[in-house]
């Protein structure tokens, strides 16, 4: 569902990145989007043993993405995967260790921290312009009724809304401030029984089974010691209506969606009494990637297997992400907190023009 914004970035937009081939489950699809984008299309196997590939972009569902990772590892390749890496934490340390070994680099969406919304508001964190940081705020809707008929891999394991939809957001937070250090949650499935409500399926006003989390509610602390919550909400409005907040000293900033590369990102300054003086603006953009810019997470791990440095979607910080979702929803289920282990690693800022220029060739 996904594939054509990112083949049509990185045949377009990425001039670091030669996209040569393509494949599916089912070869007549590969076939269609081939002829379309100009790319030969082939089976994995075929993809796996082509000495001119060096990077193999997975974009299946959740379920697929161990094995396919696994054989492509195996093969020589370096991997980048949509979210998340793979089902579970354990399957995720495994490749991460595999990748290791081989001298590989395996990296994971999401890359939406990598757009103007998130850098932005990155370097007004970096530079003080809120003062000292003690919480935060997350709270964001779907209306799952509807994705889920739309999209059946949500109906899968994997597609509930702290695993595919909760990851954007705390993908952003870690990138914004590093690790967590503890959660704690309370989760439900509000309708395991679903109808079927997108008018162009064929499934149409059918019910159908739901087994994943529709409704998480959470408390975070950070390693830095920033506390916040963290709420998602399934059974609301298909409109993202995302609040993502970050209070401090000196003032607030109000970010958009973290699924999105772009947004408003707004300064609140801090007022004491009856001040009314001071003005509320939004940040200009710190970079160009303002739009859709699927595709530039691999651009980047392209960037920084040719530098020889870190990529900033680096396998140890998905994994300390996917790990923090796990505990999440752990704790949904049994209560309590959980403690998050992992290293994390904060990546450094995306905000040089001479980078974009390597990846897009513009100036």
């Amino acid at each position: 569902m996904i594939s054509d914004i990112y083949l049509k970035n990185m045949t377009e937009r990425y001039k670091n990145l030669e996209v040569i081939s393509c494949c599916a489950r089912h070869i007549e699809h590969a076939e269609k989007k081939g002829a379309e984008y100009g790319l030969r299309s082939c089976t994995y196997e075929e993809m796996l043993s082509d000495p001119e590939i060096e990077i193999i972009v997975v974009l299946t569902g959740v379920p697929a993405h161990y094995e396919l990772i696994r054989q492509a590892l195996h093969h020589g390749k370096h991997v980048f995967t949509e979210k998340t890496m793979t089902l579970t934490p354990e399957q995720a340390e495994e490749l991460s260790g595999l990748a290791e070994s081989r001298g590989l680099y395996l990296c994971s969406a999401p890359e939406t921290f990598l757009g103007a919304g998130i850098q932005t508001a990155r370097k007004a964190i970096d530079e003080g312009m809120i003062g000292e940081i003690y919480s935060f705020h997350i709270s964001a809707n779907r209306d799952l009724d509807c994705m889920a008929a739309m999209a059946g891999f949500l109906r899968q394991p994997g597609g509930g809304i702290c695993q595919d939809y909760g990851v954007y957001y705390l993908t952003a937070l870690c990138s914004l401030f590093g690790g967590v250090e503890q959660v704690s949650a309370v989760s439900r499935n509000n309708r395991p029984v679903r109808v079927n409500t997108y008018p162009k399926s064929p499934e149409f006003g059918q019910t159908y089974p739901y087994a994943n989390e529709s409704q998480i509610a959470s408390v975070i602390r950070m390693r830095n010691g920033m506390i916040g919550t963290f709420a998602l909400h399934g059974d609301s409005n298909f409109v993202d209506l995302a609040d993502f907040v970050i209070y401090g000293t000196k003032g607030v900033l109000k970010l958009g969606d973290a699924n999105r590369f772009g947004g408003d990102i707004t300064f609140i300054p801090t007022m004491y009494g009856i001040e009314k003086d001071k003005e509320i603006y939004v940040l200009p953009p710190v970079s160009p990637f303002t739009e859709n810019s699927r595709g530039i997470g691999v651009a980047e791990m392209a960037d920084a297997i040719m530098k020889g440095r870190r990529s900033r979607l680096d396998h140890r910080f998905a994994y300390h992400v996917f790990e923090t979702i796990d505990a999440i929803n752990r704790c949904g289920e049994a209560g309590g907190s959980n403690q998050i282990s992992s290293p994390c690693e904060r990546p450094r800022a995306f905000a040089n023009p001479e980078e974009w220029e390597d990846i897009t060739g513009e100036k």
